[in-house]
């Protein structure tokens, strides 16, 4: 979370992941939501480390080796997709993105900023570009 000093946390709620921010002992504050995150990182059974951007853009799951995922807040579309079986028009998509390292070493570390992921390894560290600035 942008300029905070307080470490925010995502609960699973039903599918989605909420993130939370303490404001003080008694009151935390819903910061955003990670539509189907919940549902996604149960699936992730190596998964070793989990952040997100401090704007809140996305959520990135790094796998014990090889593997990032990386899953997008809803982005406004430019064109118009349908939904093939309801029919439905959807003006938003949500990216997602799958980083295979070319090491296989084993992630020690990772850092989400607002337009690029940093991934420590045993031997290196990378950088991703994830938008442009």
């Amino acid at each position: 979370v942008e300029g905070s000093v307080i470490p925010a946390f995502c609960l699973r709620h039903d599918v989605d992941g909420i993130l939370w921010l303490p404001e003080n002992e008694d009151r935390f504050v819903h910061v955003a939501t990670y539509n189907a995150f919940g549902y996604v990182k149960a699936s992730k059974s190596m998964a070793k480390f989990t952040c997100a951007s401090p704007d809140n853009s996305y959520v990135a799951v790094a796998d014990v080796k090889s593997h990032i995922y990386v899953f997008f807040q809803p982005e406004a579309f430019g064109g118009e997709l349908r939904n093939r079986k309801s029919g439905k028009r959807m003006n938003t998509v949500a990216r997602q993105v799958v980083i295979s390292m070319k090491s296989h070493d084993e992630i020690c570390g990772l850092h989400a900023s607002p337009y690029a992921l940093f991934v420590l390894t045993s031997k290196s560290i990378y950088t991703y570009c994830l938008r442009n600035s």
